[in-house]
């Protein structure tokens, strides 16, 4: 590279000619590896200042490798990636914190997803450094516009074209050779090889992360988008999702199986409760305990309560609750299902349960993450959305789940019996303002808690008190003596709330069943859907019993319920993308 610059003549910025066009190249190259360890240091991509180097420098080195052969007066043109590149750095800077993973490129296209929600999170992370991600490409853009003409004027010689491609391509090959060193060294010694380690090295990975992890954020992306998702159904495969969702039930006692039966005439009323976790249960803060309503319901001797459910979400995280629910499939986790499937026809709980009427109430718009579409694929009747919202405007915070549970009274008063309604709320979902929040708790955050932690389980103990009183009126009104109450959340707390709630379980809760059981036996989202068709006396009747396993039978425990079984992610992907049960018209 030194001899390089050494040939280069110099850029006069005294207003002369700027002969060398090489010169703006290497003004581009340096302003991206710039671009890129900012970037690192902003999102957390590399572990260290060396490892981040050496991907900046490989990066960087691809983005300008095109300069070398446009046109003369098409050089202007290699800003264009490498601005599109800065946006996604700054958009990945902002979503990364919450989902823990990096943007899927369809999320770049889903322009209707963006919401107060959405906007409020990324208020809330933005960083002094942030700017420092697009500037350099802006200052590339100023220095292209005064030093336009000599830039695009003077031509560059085949000779020194074809050696700045070798010294770029050498630059570009660092950071893939890194990403392959690391891989062949977490290989045990007795198994590592070369072709073992380039096999591991091209192998898709279940998170997008991971292929950035190997191949440099670029190529990343491109290996990323390179994955095949035009999957076609052969009868093989029709075969092998009918025997899945058809297998053998183990047995339950006859007065429970009784029992259950009696459930089929009953309206099922699903809670689906924003970011609520195991974590705020039977806890006090003070002197005052967080959740006493939720506490007093898993403590009723008709309650069947499951403490350790882990959550199985992949990038759509709410939505992908919502698909796990009421399919009882696993979503995809290298890409926001909605994306790809949302019009896809799907077994459901709506379809199985064979309700008078199945509706499903929404704080938000339908028009956000495909809820129209999806409301459809899961089979509900009807929709009914913006229950966040008091006079066409966004309630605060701390009165948006009592706004929605408002609606759901209402709503639930009209329909015919019996009915499935779910609910779906949105108040407690982070980043939270503490000057918004009420001091509920006397004492203040306790030592060694983090703030958005805390006001996480303020924000739970105001929605304990709203849920208080919605189930009140369920009794005072005689719905609640003749439905089955489910009570759970969609996924733990983003990331940002705590890195320790990646692992902490969401609680299952049904209420009025008629039988009682209660463990903490670990279990994932998957086995919701056939245990609430077995709360409902409906699973042994089923067309579709999901691909988890019904809690109140006897089953194999998951060695690791956080990460789902290969092959069951594997056949959920084929269910998805494959579409087996067509699509909804």
């Amino acid at each position: 590279m030194a001899s390089i610059c050494n040939k280069l003549k110099p850029l006069n910025w005294g207003g002369k000619k700027a002969s060398n066009p090489l010169f703006f190249g290497l003004i581009y190259y340096f302003s991206a590896v710039f671009m890129f360890m900012v970037a690192h240091s902003r999102i957390g991509l590399e572990y260290n200042i060396i490892s981040s180097l050496l991907s900046a420098i490989s990066d960087a080195a691809l983005l300008t490798f095109p300069y070398v052969f446009l046109p003369r007066r098409w050089r202007w043109a290699v800003i264009v990636p490498g601005f599109i590149v800065a946006c996604t750095l700054l958009i990945n800077s902002w979503y990364l914190p919450y989902f823990g993973d990096v943007m899927p490129p369809r999320n770049f296209l889903m322009a209707s997803t963006i919401d107060h929600t959405l906007i409020k999170c990324s208020l809330a992370v933005i960083s002094l450094r942030d700017p420092f991600i697009i500037l350099p490409m802006i200052f590339c853009i100023i220095v292209y516009v005064i030093y336009r003409r000599d830039i695009s004027k003077n031509p560059i010689k085949w000779r020194r074209k074809a050696m700045l491609s070798g010294v770029l391509a050498l630059l570009f090959i660092v950071g893939p050779a890194k990403g392959f060193a690391a891989i062949y060294k977490s290989i045990p010694a007795s198994e590592r090889t070369l072709s073992a380690s380039w096999k591991q090295y091209m192998m898709p990975g279940t998170a997008i992360f991971t292929h950035f992890v190997r191949h440099g954020y670029t190529c990343g992306y491109l290996s990323y988008m390179s994955i095949d998702e035009g999957i076609k159904i052969s009868r093989k495969d029709i075969k092998v999702i009918t025997e899945a969702g058809r297998r053998p039930l183990p047995p339950v006692g006859t007065a429970i199986a009784e029992r259950l039966r009696g459930n089929r005439d009953k309206n099922l009323i699903f809670i689906l409760v924003e970011s609520l976790s195991s974590s705020s249960l039977d806890r006090r803060i003070g002197d005052r305990y967080i959740t006493p309503c939720l506490d007093s319901l898993i403590s009723a001797p008709d309650a069947v309560v499951f403490k350790s459910i882990y959550s199985q979400v992949g990038p759509g995280k709410s939505s992908d609750g919502q698909f796990i629910y009421n399919t009882g499939i696993l979503p995809l986790y290298d890409m926001p299902l909605v994306s790809v499937a949302s019009s896809h026809h799907f077994p459901s709980l709506a379809r199985e349960l064979k309700k008078k009427k199945a509706i499903e109430i929404i704080a938000e718009s339908r028009a956000l993450w495909f809820h129209e579409d999806t409301n459809r694929a899961y089979g509900f009747d009807s929709l009914i959305d913006r229950s966040m919202f008091i006079d066409d405007k966004i309630a605060p915070d701390c009165q948006g789940d009592s706004t929605t549970l408002s609606h759901a009274r209402h709503e639930l008063s009209l329909l015919p019996h019996p009915f499935y309604a779910m609910v779906t709320t949105l108040g407690m979902h982070g980043p939270y303002n503490a000057g918004e929040t009420p001091q509920i708790f006397k004492d203040g955050i306790p030592a060694g808690m983090g703030e958005q932690e805390y006001l996480h389980h303020v924000h739970t103990a105001i929605f304990d008190t709203q849920l208080r009183d919605f189930i009140k009126w369920l009794k005072d009104t005689g719905l609640y003596d003749n439905s089955v109450i489910v009570i759970t959340g969609d996924h733990t707390p983003h990331k940002i709330i705590g890195e320790k709630f990646e692992t902490i379980p969401v609680p299952l809760i049904i209420l009025n069943s008629g039988i009682t059981a209660k463990s903490d036996i670990a279990a994932g989202q998957i086995d919701f859907y056939p245990t609430i068709l077995d709360v409902m006396g409906r699973l042994d009747s089923a067309s579709w019993r999901g691909l988890g396993n019904s809690l109140l039978r006897p089953r194999a425990i998951p060695r690791d319920p956080l990460h789902p079984d290969s092959a069951m992610a594997a056949l959920s992907r084929k269910i998805i993308l494959g579409a087996p049960w067509g699509r909804v018209e």
